[in-house]
């Protein structure tokens, strides 16, 4: 349940998450095009993949349809991919390997998205004075 991605962002190769649905869905495309080489093709038929700049005008088409007043971009959907793995419980070191950064300080930009309520976490001060009540009371 992988997607290889060749030469991403930074002409770096990665793997993503691939789920069940997109899973499907990609299998519907494959048998309707049959692509050989690339996947999603340029609209030009020069026998080239699809370009990041072409990507952005779909997604902004698809935006305006949808009615999306806010500023986004193909960008803030891997921003928000980011944030919903640290909101469920994901580990800031796998989201980094997700993301295909080398450091870890990259992937700590996402961090300011989150409340840091929402990540359940207790202080470790406010554990153990916890358990010295506990041992005291």
């Amino acid at each position: 349940m992988q997607l290889f991605i060749r030469n991403a962002k930074g002409s770096k190769d990665r793997y993503a998450l691939l789920s069940q649905a997109n899973l499907e869905m990609l299998r519907t495309y494959w048998k309707a095009y049959r692509p050989k080489e690339w996947l999603f093709y340029s609209s030009n038929n020069t026998g080239t993949h699809i370009t990041p700049k072409a990507v952005q005008n779909l997604f902004n088409k698809y935006v305006k349809k949808a009615n999306i007043t806010k500023n986004v971009t193909v960008h803030t959907m891997r921003h928000s991919f980011a944030t919903h793995l640290l909101e469920s419980g994901i580990s800031i070191y796998h989201i980094k390997q997700l993301l295909g950064h080398s450091n870890i300080n990259t992937t700590c930009v996402y961090l300011h998205l989150i409340k840091i309520k929402s990540l359940n976490i207790t202080s470790p001060l406010e554990q153990m004075a916890s358990e010295s009540e506990k041992a005291n009371g």
